[in-house]
């Protein structure tokens, strides 16, 4: 984390990435500029009501004080007052507006570059830190660019009209206003460092509160059978703790500024009454120009005062938009743009080596499956049996050699696309939360409900006829409320329905009883089956030899040996 930290200091000295990140925000907020410049147009209103609002005070005052009707500027100037609450109203709902849209478009931004992102590149990322950077750090660049755009065209238009009109009446006045405005500025600028390191501590305190909350959250069956669940009381306070502690420290440096810069413009508020106060001892000003000066005076100082606040709100949306660009960063999974498909497919490893992190996993690994074979896939855990099939899905990719995919007289190497081929079970219960048919039509939307019967009866899954509610019956996280065998049997219906030309099962029977599991696999065996004609199987239970056609043996060096099997 403080690596990161110094790394985020480090980029934002350099010009060039200063650049980036502005360049980054403009096109992020593009879509929104017509609403912003609605916002900072009803902005410059309310500013110009303000400063009306001055004038017709002023003009009370002295009518008032000379004993002269008065009721027509007051009329005038709770009028004015009433529009501008009204307008302020206005602005504010639709400032939450965009808000939320804003917000909703970088997440559904970045969810997209997630779908899309390489896997071993966005492996590196915890899921809760994901969903940090998917939440608050996208709330917090939506929130700020929605305010901050609108507010800086507005500070700077006060206060230029604010000093121009003061500077006409009193130039004296008008500069003691600007001369205390660098040391509030100041001020910002040396607390501003410190802010951006808070901020980016912050974040990612709290993707590590939320990470550790929602995999506890996830696991809290392991965390009750192992009993410990005061050890992970304690963690979740220790991390509490934490960011409580980053935010704590955050919040009084930006307390201090706040208090600081003040300080400042109360001391040259003071500077312009004591000089209003001589006036009216000498005579040379009126009660009401007196009023006038001082709302001036006010309107030129609190667009300072609101600069100064712009910059810790800029160094939080600039941490954010860090984190953000962090995952747009991520590679994308290679593509090579082929739609085209066929019933039958084979699918080839030539001299194919893989590493994670220069540790060799598979090594020089070459076969041919062909259509209408099953094949078995076994070895020691570790081996590389699932690294095998990740990379017939191209979720990683080799470090040499070639996989592909061989139909109508042609080779089509492994991409994102090629997964268009396979209908994937993966290990353990991968089942998303809803209904039994939300589930189904996961693995193919098209499906009727005939063929989602005959899916479910292939897999062994008849049972669903029992349940109340069949195929609405819902499910909770993790498929809670039924077995962990019939989980499995629903993903081995979901990825039947895929209809694919290759179906892979990654330990896929092991909740399995022998009975379900000789059925599925006699299903997948029998001649002119209508599902998969090229079928992988990930397992270790020896008892399944006998079906398999070719047996891929991984051994501990990485190196697999295939063996071809004549059937009874």
């Amino acid at each position: 984390m403080k690596r990161k930290i110094k790394k985020l200091l480090a980029a934002l000295r350099h010009p060039e990435t200063i650049k980036k990140y502005a360049l980054w925000l403009g096109k992020a907020a593009r879509p929104f500029w017509p609403a912003l410049l609605l916002m900072v147009g009803i902005d410059l209103c309310t500013t110009l009501i303000g400063f009306g609002s001055s004038f017709v005070s002023k003009q009370v005052v002295d009518t008032a004080s000379h004993g002269q009707p008065f009721e027509k500027a007051l009329f005038l100037m709770i009028l004015l007052s009433a529009l501008s609450i009204g307008i302020g109203a206005a602005v504010g709902i639709l400032r939450t507006l965009i808000n939320e849209r804003f917000s909703f478009d970088i997440r559904t931004k970045v969810f997209d570059r997630i779908l899309s992102a390489d896997f071993l590149g966005l492996n590196r990322f915890h899921s809760g830190d994901l969903l940090t950077r998917l939440t608050s750090d996208a709330d917090t660049i939506a929130t700020s660019i929605a305010s901050a755009i609108p507010s800086l065209v507005m500070i700077l238009a006060r206060l230029l009209i604010a000093f121009g009109l003061l500077y006409h009446y009193s130039p004296v006045l008008a500069l003691s206003a600007l001369i205390l405005a660098p040391a509030g500025l100041i001020v910002t600028l040396v607390t501003g460092r410190k802010l951006k390191k808070l901020s980016v501590e912050v974040k990612e305190s709290e993707a590590a509160y939320r990470s550790f909350l929602q995999e506890h959250s996830a696991n809290i069956a392991v965390v009750k059978t192992f009993c410990r669940e005061e050890e992970s009381k304690k963690r979740m306070a220790q991390l509490r703790n934490r960011a409580l502690s980053a935010v704590r420290r955050r919040v009084r440096l930006s307390t201090l500024t706040g208090l600081l810069i003040r300080s400042v413009f109360s001391l040259g508020y003071f500077i312009s009454f004591g000089y209003c106060v001589h006036g009216l001892y000498t005579g040379s000003l009126s009660y009401g120009t007196m009023t006038l000066f001082l709302s001036l005076f006010s309107q030129i100082q609190q667009p300072l005062v609101g600069l100064s606040h712009l910059i810790p709100q800029a160094i939080g949306v600039v941490a954010s938009a860090g984190r953000i660009m962090e995952i747009e960063s991520i590679p994308s999974d290679p593509r090579t743009g082929c739609t085209d498909t066929a019933e039958e497919i084979s699918l080839r490893f030539s001299h194919v080596d893989f590493a994670y992190q220069e540790k060799t996993i598979l090594r020089d690994v070459s076969f041919t499956a062909h259509p209408h074979e099953l094949i078995g896939i076994m070895g020691a855990s570790g081996a590389g049996k699932t690294t095998l099939i990740r990379l017939a899905l191209s979720l990683v990719s080799p470090g040499s050699g070639q996989v592909d995919f061989c139909y109508n007289e042609k080779e089509e190497p492994a991409s994102a696309d090629s997964r268009r081929h396979i209908a994937y079970v993966p290990q353990g219960n991968t089942l998303l939360s809803g209904t039994i048919r939300e589930n189904l039509l996961f693995g193919n939307p098209a499906a009727t409900e005939q063929e989602m019967w005959r899916a479910l009866e292939d897999s062994a899954a008849s049972f669903v006829h029992d349940l109340p509610k069949g195929l609405d019956t819902p499910m909770g996280e993790k498929a809670s409320g039924i077995s962990e065998g019939q989980a499995q049997r629903i993903s081995i219906a979901r990825a039947l329905l895929r209809k694919a030309p290759i179906l892979v099962l990654d330990e896929a029977t092991s909740a399995l009883d022998a009975h379900a599991e000789e059925k599925i696999l006699s299903m997948l065996t029998r001649p002119g089956r209508e599902y998969a004609p090229l079928c992988l199987i990930i397992t270790h239970r020896r008892s399944m030899l006998p079906y398999f056609d070719q047996l891929i043996e991984i051994g501990e060096n990485g190196e697999a040996a295939v063996t071809r099997q004549e059937k009874p």
